[in-house]
């Protein structure tokens, strides 16, 4: 008796260790199970039995290619074989399950090894790691597609690239299409069977999308959402279909889970692109719709920067067009400034040879005018002459004596036109000083005051053309001045902070009104009668072109 309440006690307490390691087992998220050498199940947890749908006496007992599938056996085959040789085992792998699909597993055998050496079969540890397989494979896939679509500038081409790329890794279907003035056109489809391409091809020329359709493409880019389909139902085919052929060829192509997506450039859906699952029994989730709503955010973009990029190109080449233009506009002004110049230099000099002719042979008759007046003035004085004959000789002589000032001042005018300007340094006070002692008898005959406040300084210049300028102005002061006035002269200096000289001559003449200031500096302007202020019109002139 107290050895069967011994084997009682032990037995409950076997019990109870087993049914603890349930319990634990139970509690872990991971598939644990228990495989005999017949591959068969001897134990699984509860998720093992969630994951298939029934309770543990739905698998004990049964082989495992009768719970997982002949496929999804096959590929765990030569991991277990290995275990079931005593060899720790762990491996990962895409195993197409008969129930719920292809799932990715990360699984671990442990054999089972008995006293004798002898492994009686083997534990599972699985983990589904799907969701991490597409994360890597959408990180993958998004980098291969950005690479892609950086490749060329046309992204007609690029586009047509991303939907192969895009068949068989992440659809069965890819197709893209694009706006147009009348709806939209379908850019490309791709299936890794080319003749079931030509069948869709065919199918969208016989039976062409409506641009009013309330789903779909004309639906997405006329709205910029997605649409998302995780199950295409037949309610969603017989809506789609134009007729009962169109509703047959539509189920014949088994179309099981889509989304389509819209390409958005400058806040407007320009394409769509529809991804369909079909051949295979993957279906989309709500994370595939992410991915693929990213990866038309990124052809978008790619889109843009190529049309930017054609927009700069065009640009580029219209400001080409326009600098060739203007190159050749301004090869043509200035050939044309040349010949102006040309003519222009031409003419100054017949001008100067003209004037410097007209001149001269002024002087001639000049001096004989002059000559003969001074002796009808000088040896007939009072003799046969009277007085008004005298006058008249007076006025003969003064008119000649005009005529030659005059003479002189064109030929100065023309000298400047071609003479040559060494640039030297000029000593100011120098150059006052000689000025002032050759004009000693017009300043004294004025009854003219001529101060120099000095020192006057250096600048640079030419002596001759500054002594005829000096000349010019102060002959001006000592003329212009109001009757009953004597002239008063002030020369002086000022250096402003850019070290420029500034000349100062100043009068207390009539001056000249702010209007006239600009006027006055031209050939032969005079504000005033030579009955007046006698002069012949030229020394501003002359002063403004030295």
């Amino acid at each position: 008796i107290g050895q069967f309440l011994r084997r009682q006690r032990g037995e409950e307490a076997v019990r109870a260790g087993a049914q603890q390691l349930r319990l634990i087992a139970d509690a872990l998220p991971s598939r644990i199970s228990y495989v005999d050498r017949e591959w068969r199940y001897v134990f699984t947890n509860r998720a093992y039995e969630e994951w298939f749908g029934c309770a543990a006496a739905g698998l004990v007992g049964k082989h495992i290619w009768e719970v997982l599938g002949d496929e999804a056996f096959e590929v765990l085959r030569p991991y277990a074989e290995r275990a079931l040789r005593g060899e720790r085992v762990e491996y990962e792998a895409l195993f197409p399950f008969k129930v719920g699909g292809a799932r990715w597993m990360s699984t671990n055998y442990v054999p089972d090894v008995r006293p004798d050496g002898t492994i009686a079969g083997f534990f599972v540890l699985a983990t589904d790691i799907s969701a991490r397989k597409r994360s890597e494979e959408s990180t993958r896939f998004l980098s291969e597609a950005t690479e892609l679509l950086a490749s060329t500038l046309d992204y007609e081409t690029t586009l047509s690239n991303l939907a192969r790329l895009a068949v068989p890794r992440i659809a069965d279907w890819c197709s893209i299409f694009t706006r147009t003035d009348d709806g939209v056109r379908p850019l490309v489809v791709a299936h890794k069977d080319p003749a079931k391409v030509r069948e869709v091809e065919a199918l969208m020329e016989q039976f062409p999308t409506s641009p009013d359709q309330k789903f779909g493409h004309p639906n997405v880019m006329r709205t910029g959402k997605s649409e998302f389909y995780p199950v295409v139902t037949d309610e969603l085919l017989v809506a789609a279909a134009r007729s009962p052929e169109h509703l047959r060829k539509l189920r014949a192509l088994g179309l099981r889970s889509g989304m389509t997506v819209p390409l958005i450039v400058g806040g407007s859906a320009i394409a769509s692109l529809t991804l369909v699952f079909s051949d295979s029994e993957r279906r989309y989730s709500l994370e595939d719709l992410g991915f693929a709503e990213e990866l038309a955010r990124r052809a978008a973009l790619a889109i843009e920067n190529a049309r930017l990029y054609g927009d700069v190109k065009r640009e580029s080449a219209e400001r080409q067009r326009t600098l060739e233009e203007f190159r050749d506009l301004n090869e043509h002004l200035e050939h044309r400034v040349l010949e102006r110049t040309a003519k222009l230099e031409e003419i100054t000099r017949e001008l100067d040879a003209f004037a410097a002719t007209v001149a001269h042979d002024l002087r001639a008759p000049l001096r004989v005018m002059k000559g003969f007046s001074k002796m009808l003035i000088e040896d007939y004085a009072g003799k046969v002459l009277d007085s008004v004959g005298q006058e008249f000789a007076r006025k003969i002589d003064r008119a000649s004596e005009r005529m030659s000032a005059l003479v002189d001042d064109l030929l100065s005018y023309s000298r400047l036109a071609r003479q040559d300007v060494p640039i030297q340094s000029v000593d100011l006070e120098e150059a006052v000083d000689q000025v002032l002692r050759d004009m000693a008898d017009q300043i004294r005959e004025s009854k003219a005051e001529a101060v120099v406040r000095r020192p006057l300084g250096r600048v640079l210049g030419h002596g001759g053309l500054l002594s005829q300028v000096l000349a010019n102005l102060i002959s001006n002061a000592l003329k212009f001045v109001p009757p009953g006035v004597d002239p008063r002269v002030v020369l002086r200096t000022t250096t402003d902070g850019d070290g420029f000289v500034r000349l100062w001559i100043e009068d207390n003449g009539i001056g000249i009104a702010t209007e006239h200031q600009d006027r006055i500096f031209g050939v032969f302007e005079r504000l005033h009668t030579p009955d007046r202020y006698p002069g012949t019109g030229l020394g501003l002139a002359i002063v403004r072109r030295a």
